[in-house]
């Protein structure tokens, strides 16, 4: 994988200036604009970005809005275009009539919210998280986060009295659930606020819970009073399929539903909803912020909304899913020397590599395939494991689908033929 001194001279200055807290970079890209679904570098070569901005920006990156000239601080007087937004989201969850929300500044920081909401509302101090999760990284969600190799003991200790259980896939046998059940059980469930999960392990490979894990998560929820919180920073909006991931299993709802990355179309900006007694547990000021819930962030989720919802009503981004699962079963059969399968919903996927000829593992596989969908003009992600991130913008015209898929295709040629 070769680039220009230009490229490597700003990829020197970015470990010169940023923290490497913030440097997750596995190709060298250096961002010099967007247009579409492609991200533009510093020498002008374009990139197809099939993760759509690590799913902030689903509509690809074409603004029709001009910026807004109203900032004042939404937590010291209510604004328009806030109550607007807030309207419009409580009208999609059940109960939403009786239901309320606040505004935040990032999904990491609505996962600290709910932990805040599950503790206030219950009187009790116990969070239950799963293995492999990915929350975020302010101090109460990078608590949660379990997902291996993201977090390190150095800013240790963490926020106490949270816990992680084993997550069971769909494929999981019984006893796995009833293992986790267990594990759950003897934490004391009269003793648990909270258990946030997401219904699709985004990080670990578009991994969906298995729906008998999450009924009788339920059951056990109303039988001792903890809430259920789902983590829809990454797969609301339709991305899954449904517009909130959850939805994928039959009569359940939670009680907090946590928001972000797309919410704010592009902006930063979370939302956590729940029921209005949830919701005024917490006391005016135990959890604002200055640019919560900022005019910008709302005014430009809003009309993103309304676009999706109009291509979702459309059928558009349910057909984009099928012809997306075509796609990768095309190339299951078309690779089976180096494809062990897929996971995922609607349009989010793991494509799961196998070790292949010289690469002994199937990380080593995949972290090669990430390369060459970058040589051949497709920017995705491994996440450190043996899978391609595939989280398409939802859109893409049927050719642009196919468009990242053939670049993909001739990334597997280059693996099976090093």
């Amino acid at each position: 994988m070769s680039h220009s001194a230009q490229v490597q001279h700003y990829l020197d200055l970015s470990k010169q200036l940023i923290g490497r807290a913030q440097l997750l970079l596995e190709v060298p890209l250096v961002v010099a604009d967007t247009k579409g679904p492609y991200v533009i570098d510093c020498d002008g070569r374009r990139y197809f970005d099939f993760i759509s901005g690590a799913c902030t920006q689903n509509l690809g990156y074409d603004s029709q809005l001009e910026p807004l000239q109203c900032g004042f601080p939404f937590p010291y007087a209510p604004g328009l275009i806030q109550l607007e937004y807030a309207q419009k989201l409580l009208e999609l969850i059940p109960d939403g009539d009786k239901s309320k929300l606040c505004f935040g500044v990032c999904g990491s920081e609505g996962i600290d919210a709910a932990i805040k909401y599950c503790r206030a509302y219950t009187h009790r101090q116990k969070i239950v998280s799963f293995y492999g999760d990915y929350h975020g990284t302010t101090f109460g969600s990078c608590t949660l986060t379990t997902m291996p190799g993201r977090m390190s003991q150095s800013f240790a200790p963490m926020v106490p009295e949270c816990y992680a259980v084993p997550f069971c896939g769909e494929n999981c046998r019984e006893e796995d659930i009833e293992k986790t059940l267990e594990a759950i059980i003897a934490l004391d469930p009269k003793s648990i606020a909270g258990v946030v999960f997401e219904a699709i392990q985004g990080d670990m490979g578009m991994l969906p819970m298995h729906p008998q894990l999450i009924k009788r998560l339920a059951e056990l929820s109303r039988e001792h009073g903890f809430l259920m919180v789902a983590d829809e920073i990454q797969l609301a909006f339709y991305r899954a399929g449904s517009f909130f991931s959850y939805e994928i299993f039959k009569d359940f709802n939670p009680d907090i539903i946590v928001m972000g990355k797309n919410l704010g179309g592009g902006i930063p900006l979370s939302a956590v909803m729940a029921r209005a007694e949830i919701m005024d547990s917490l006391n005016p000021g135990e959890h604002d912020f200055t640019l919560a819930g900022n005019a910008e962030a709302c005014r430009r989720g809003l009309h993103n909304l309304n676009k999706i919802l109009s291509l979702k009503k459309s059928g558009h981004i349910d057909k984009l899913a099928h012809l997306m699962k075509e796609h990768l079963q095309a190339l299951k059969a078309e690779f089976p020397e180096l494809i062990s399968g897929f996971s995922g919903r609607g349009l989010a996927f793991g494509l799961w590599l196998k070790a292949y000829g010289p690469f002994v593992s199937a990380k080593e596989s995949a972290a090669f395939a990430v390369k060459a969908c970058f040589d051949h003009g497709l920017y995705t992600q491994r996440l450190a494991s043996a899978f391609l991130r595939l989280e398409p913008q939802l859109n893409l015209s049927f050719d642009e689908l196919a468009e990242g898929f053939a670049c993909i295709r001739k990334a597997l040629l280059d693996l099976k033929n090093a």
